[in-house]
């Protein structure tokens, strides 16, 4: 897992997913439960929550 910062709109899109590549997972430094996840056709954020003791994702789509 890679350690970024994309609190902007600018930083986001500035992300580029490697050649070789099929998924890359990012986290931001500033929010530790919000991850985005870029794959060759999309950008998807993820939300990590502990409820009651287990671990749960939810996926925020746009």
């Amino acid at each position: 897992m890679k350690f970024k910062s994309f609190t902007t709109d600018s930083q986001l899109k500035a992300i580029t997913l490697p050649q070789d590549t099929k998924e890359l997972i990012i986290k931001d430094e500033s929010t530790p439960n919000l991850i985005v996840r870029i794959r060759p056709n999309s950008k998807t954020f993820l939300c990590r929550i502990k409820i009651n003791g287990k671990i749960k994702k939810y996926t925020i789509m746009k």
